[in-house]
C-alpha cells in the first residue's frame, strides 16, 4: 500500500506535465498545412511512325469510318468500336480514324484499349490537351487512380490553362486523394479569372469558407451567382454571409433565395438563417418549481423574481400572466413590483404543498440587431469586472493562454477594432479548445481549464470574459435563453450565456464563444431573434430567482428548479 501511495502521485505529476506541454495547442485557430501536390512527369510514348496507307486500304477505312459514325449515331457503340478498329488497322497513319476510334471506345467503355489508343495519339500529338484530359478522366472515373488522373489533368492545364473543365477535374482528383487540401485551394485561386461557370467559383468559395475567410468566400459566391440558374451558389452566399456575421441586408437576400430556388437541397439551412433574422413573435413560459420538505410548518411563502424585460430594440416583452400551480390546481396571482423592478409574488396559503410552481407567461417580440453596440460612452471600470471570483483571474494559465491567442492569426479581421480582433480570436480558440458537454453546474474558469472536455456555455463564456480582461478589454457575462428548433414546444431547464466586450467609443457588443464552433461569427457583434436576454448577472447582489419564507420549524428545506418553453415561434 505504501508503494502505491508513493507511485500514484508521481504518475499523476508526470501526466499533468505532459498535458501542460500540449494543452495550448488545442486552442490553435490556424488551419493545419497539408501536403503540396506536385505533378509527376507523365509517360508519353515516342511518336509511332506508320507507312503511308495505300489508296485502296484508305478508301476501305473511309467506308468503315462512315459505317461507324452511323453506328455511333444509333448508339451502337460496341459495333462502332469494332468498325473503327478495322479502319485504324487499315490506315494507322490517319489520325482522324484513331480520334473517332477513341470516341467509340469511350462510349463503349472499353477502357484498356481506350488508354492504349489515347497514348498512341498523344505520342503523335503531344499538344492535344483533349486527349490528355480524356486519359485523366479514365483514370479518375474507371481505374480510381486519382494521382495519375491528377497528373494528366495538370498536363492538359499546362496546354490549355483557360479551360475550367480541366481545373475542376484536377480539383476532383486531388480531393479524392484526401491529401492535397491546400493545393486544391491554390489551384482554384490561380485559375479564378478563367472561370466562366458557377461550379469552380462555388468550390473556391467553399474553400474560403473552410478557412473562415468570409469576405473572399462571399466574393467567390457572388461571382458564381452570375452563372448559376440552379440556385446552389445563392444558398451558399447566404451561408457565407451568415457565418461571417455580415447580416445587413441578409434577411431580404435569404427571403428572395428561398422564393427563387425552393428546390435546392440547402433550402432548410437558408430557411433557418432567415428565421433567425426576421422580426418575429413568440410565447415564452417560465416555470419556477419549489420542492419543500416540511411544508406543514410554513407561515409565509413568497417568490422574488426579476422578470424578463425589454432589451433595446431587440426584444419587447409583455408579461401575460402570473399563476401558481399546486395540488393539481392553478390560481392566478397579482405580483407586487419592488423598487428595484423585481416582482414579489405571494403564494396563497391554500396553495402551500410539497411542490409549488410559479408559471410566468410572456409574449416576446424579437428583432435581430446586426453590428450592434449597446450603451456607448464612458468606459466601464475594468478593475471591478475582474473581481468576479468565478473568473479565476489569478490563475497563471490565463495569462499564458491570452498571450498565446493574441499571437494567433485571424482571417478576415480587417473590419474589426483591436478589442474585437482579440475577442474574435479568443472566441474561435475557445470553440476549438473546449468540448461542449452540458454539466448543469456553475463552474469557475480554473475548473474549465482542468476539464476541457466537459464545458458548457457558462464555462465557454466565462473563459472568454477572463481572457479579454487579461488583455485589459472590458468584458461581462450576459444570461438568457437560446431558442433551438428541436426544443420548441418542449420544456427545458437549459438556459444560455454569452458575453459582451466593450469597444472604446462605441459601447458593448455581443460575442458568443459557444456558438462559434457551429455558427462561426453569426453571433459576433450580432444578437439574433433566437436569443432572449435576461440580465447581466453581476449587476445584482441577489440571483434573478429567489424565495422568501417564514416557518415555525427550522428543519424546513426548500430547493428551486426552473424550466422554459417556447411556443408559437413562427
Amino acid at each position: 500500500m505504501k508503494k502505491k501511495l508513493i507511485i500514484l502521485p508521481i504518475f499523476c505529476l508526470m501526466l499533468s506535465t505532459a498535458q501542460a506541454a500540449d494543452w495550448l495547442s488545442r486552442f490553435r485557430i490556424e488551419s493545419q498545412e497539408t501536403a503540396v501536390y506536385r505533378p509527376s512527369q507523365i509517360h508519353i510514348p515516342e511518336a509511332e511512325v506508320f507507312d503511308e496507307t495505300p489508296v485502296e486500304d484508305y478508301n476501305s477505312a473511309v467506308t468503315l469510318n462512315n459505317q461507324a459514325i452511323d453506328a455511333l449515331n444509333s448508339r451502337n457503340y460496341t459495333e462502332a468500336a469494332n468498325l473503327l478498329r478495322r479502319a485504324v488497322a487499315l490506315a494507322p497513319d490517319a489520325d482522324g480514324f484513331r480520334k473517332n476510334y477513341i470516341i467509340a471506345l469511350n462510349k463503349a467503355e472499353q477502357y484498356d484499349e481506350l488508354l492504349k489508343q489515347c497514348e498512341i495519339h498523344l505520342g503523335r500529338d503531344k499538344n492535344d490537351d483533349r486527349t490528355a484530359y480524356l486519359i485523366g478522366l479514365t483514370y479518375l472515373n474507371y481505374y480510381k487512380n486519382y494521382q495519375k488522373a491528377a497528373d494528366y489533368f495538370s498536363y492538359a492545364i499546362n496546354l490549355e490553362p483557360n479551360d475550367s473543365n480541366y481545373v475542376i477535374a484536377l480539383v476532383n482528383a486531388l480531393e479524392n486523394t484526401k491529401q492535397y487540401g491546400d493545393s486544391v485551394f491554390e489551384i482554384l485561386k490561380k485559375h479564378e479569372k478563367s472561370f466562366k461557370e458557377a461550379y469552380p467559383y462555388y468550390l473556391l468559395g467553399m474553400r474560403y469558407l473552410d478557412k473562415e475567410n468570409y469576405t473572399k468566400a462571399i466574393r467567390a459566391f457572388r461571382a458564381a451567382k452570375q452563372y448559376d440558374d440552379k440556385g446552389y451558389t445563392y444558398h451558399a452566399y447566404v451561408r457565407a454571409a451568415y457565418y461571417g456575421g455580415y447580416m445587413r441586408g441578409l434577411e431580404k437576400e435569404a427571403e428572395l433565395t428561398i422564393k427563387q430556388f425552393p428546390s435546392d437541397q440547402n433550402i432548410d439551412s437558408t430557411k433557418r438563417i432567415y428565421k433567425s433574422l426576421k422580426e418575429t413573435e413568440y410565447n415564452f413560459t417560465e416555470h419556477i418549481t419549489l420542492k419543500i420538505s416540511g411544508a406543514s410548518s410554513l407561515e409565509e411563502l413568497n417568490f422574488n423574481v426579476r422578470p424578463i424585460k425589454d432589451f433595446y430594440e431587440h426584444q419587447q416583452v409583455t408579461l401575460l400572466s402570473t399563476e401558481i400551480i399546486s395540488k393539481g390546481k392553478k390560481q392566478e396571482v397579482q405580483p407586487k413590483t419592488n423598487s428595484d423592478g423585481s416582482l414579489n409574488i405571494n403564494v396563497p396559503k391554500s396553495m402551500w404543498s410539497t411542490e409549488v410552481v410559479l408559471e410566468l407567461k410572456y409574449k416576446i417580440k424579437s428583432k435581430a440587431l446586426c453590428g450592434v453596440y449597446f450603451n456607448g460612452g464612458e468606459e466601464p471600470d475594468i478593475e471591478s469586472l475582474k473581481k468576479d471570483e468565478n473568473l479565476s483571474y489569478n490563475d497563471k494559465r490565463l495569462s499564458k493562454l491570452a498571450d498565446y491567442i493574441d499571437n494567433l492569426y485571424l482571417e478576415d479581421s480587417e473590419n474589426y477594432d483591436f478589442q474585437e480582433i482579440f475577442a474574435a480570436k479568443a472566441a474561435t480558440a475557445i470553440a476549438k479548445g473546449l468540448k461542449y458537454k452540458e454539466n448543469g453546474i456553475d463552474h469557475p474558469v480554473s475548473w474549465a481549464l482542468d476539464n476541457l472536455n466537459k464545458c458548457d456555455c457558462t464555462e465557454y463564456s466565462r473563459l472568454l470574459v477572463a481572457l479579454c480582461l487579461k488583455k485589459d478589454i472590458p468584458a461581462r457575462l450576459a444570461t438568457g435563453f437560446l431558442i433551438r428548433r428541436e426544443l420548441v414546444d418542449q420544456a427545458t431547464s437549459i438556459g444560455h450565456e454569452w458575453c459582451e466586450i466593450y469597444v472604446g467609443g462605441k459601447g458593448w457588443t455581443p460575442v458568443d464563444a459557444t456558438l462559434q464552433s457551429t455558427m462561426h461569427r453569426a453571433y459576433f457583434r450580432n444578437i439574433l431573434n433566437d436569443q432572449i436576454f435576461f440580465e447581466y448577472p453581476n449587476e445584482h447582489e441577489k440571483t434573478r430567482i429567489g424565495v422568501d419564507y417564514v416557518a415555525r420549524n427550522s428543519d424546513i428545506t426548500v430547493s428551486i428548479e426552473n424550466s422554459y418553453k417556447i411556443s408559437n415561434w413562427k
